[in-house]
């Protein structure tokens, strides 16, 4: 994921992330999030544009978390932009 939001991955790569992404509703959401933080990272309303990388860790282990908590039943959509 992270080589696809740098830029680093090779065609081959992007497209199987991209088939990845589009099997797992979940993991969508969770690249999302990461490329939404990625994205973010120089915006001036984030106190260390550093800091870039925990924010995403962070907000991974809430998704897993909230996946969790909704059961195998529940479909997790994707974030709308």
């Amino acid at each position: 994921m992270s080589r696809c939001v740098f830029n680093e991955a090779t065609d081959e790569e992007m497209q199987q992330l991209q088939q990845l992404l589009n099997d797992d509703p979940g993991l969508q959401q969770q690249y999302d999030l990461i490329s939404q933080v990625f994205k973010n990272a120089s915006a001036p309303n984030l106190p260390d544009p550093y800091n870039y990388e925990l924010q995403a860790l962070s907000l991974l282990d809430k998704a897993e978390k909230m996946e969790a908590l909704a059961g195998p039943e529940t479909v997790i959509r994707p974030i709308k932009k």
